[in-house]
């Protein structure tokens, strides 16, 4: 073995566990996607808001999120998911690195 095999095969040992219970636990859209999201618009009566896509060079409000459900979709680049997804996107992490970012668990 290598020094870098070495040190993924710790790292993988300390990596945060995902509790069981992390969907009921996941910040709430309402509060997560304003302050990340570029001209966010008001939410219509099932909770959708309009916005421009941080995925893509985006001059106009080509997608939207779902602030009672976390979801969010791009009708440009065809992007979409829930939040955990968009939260994967906007920082780079891996799906669970993300979570445990958006939950707040540190190894």
């Amino acid at each position: 073995m290598n020094a870098n095999t070495d040190f993924e095969n710790l790292r993988a040992l300390y990596q945060p566990r995902i509790p069981n219970d992390w969907r009921n636990r996941l910040p709430d859209p309402a509060g997560y996607y304003p302050s990340r999201l570029s001209k966010l618009g008001r939410p219509n009566g099932e909770g959708w808001a309009a916005c421009r896509c941080p995925f893509h060079e985006d001059t106009h409000a080509s997608a939207a999120v779902n602030l009672k459900t976390g979801a969010f979709r791009c009708f440009a680049c065809d992007e979409k998911g829930d939040l955990p997804r968009f939260h994967q996107r906007i920082t780079g992490l891996g799906f669970k690195a993300a979570v445990c970012d958006l939950l707040e668990v540190r190894a």
